[in-house]
């Protein structure tokens, strides 16, 4: 019995949207199915990781680069080049 809940697929988005329909129809918790709760675990881990963002080098990188940039072009317009 265990084996097989831990080979179950995940269900689509369809799929979730039905079970969690009829739940909320016969007044039960969204999160009685262990599937919907390994779906929502995988959704939160994605959006963390989306918000996590750019990496500290590339902020950086980027920051000295913008930062030459805008010297340069001072420097050519002192100049007059």
């Amino acid at each position: 019995m265990e084996e097989e809940k831990n080979t179950k697929p995940l269900l689509s988005y369809e799929e979730v949207i039905e079970v969690i329909e009829k739940r909320i129809s016969r007044d039960e918790p969204a999160t009685c199915d262990e599937r919907i709760v390994r779906v929502e675990k995988v959704a939160e881990q994605m959006e963390e990781d989306r918000k996590k963002g750019i990496s500290w080098r590339k902020k950086v990188s980027r920051f000295f680069r913008r930062s030459w940039t805008n010297l340069d072009r001072r420097i050519r317009r002192c100049f007059g080049k």
